[in-house]
């Protein structure tokens, strides 16, 4: 569909490739939240109101499309830590992958988009 396993090159580079793997994940998980919308509601929870600032701040910073070891370097603390930080924020926000936590955060009005 994406000529990717075509024998003509479609794409000029390989960061392109990735660009357009991102691009298909994020629309994947919206189409996800989307599907959650209609089919189940989100649990009212305490928890959903607010996240820690340390999740939080980790959940940004990977929305802005840094890696984990990028995200540890801007906050200080280890690759490890940033992505256990992202998964407890998963929990609380109770999605299965960091794509459904961001659009989640974002529709509780914990992350504005610029």
């Amino acid at each position: 569909m994406f000529g990717m396993d075509s024998d003509r090159r479609v794409l000029a580079a390989r960061k392109d490739i990735g660009r357009l793997e991102c691009d298909l994940h994020m629309f994947a998980a919206h189409s996800q939240a989307a599907a959650f919308d209609l089919c189940l509601p989100y649990p009212k929870k305490a928890d959903h109101e607010t996240l820690p600032n340390g999740e939080l701040d980790a959940l940004k910073r990977s929305m802005d499309g840094l890696s984990n070891w990028e995200v540890g370097q801007a906050m200080g603390i280890s690759e490890t830590e940033v992505m256990l930080r992202i998964q407890r924020a998963m929990q609380r926000l109770g999605c299965t992958n960091k794509y459904e936590a961001s659009l989640r955060a974002i529709k509780l009005g914990l992350v504005h988009c610029d």
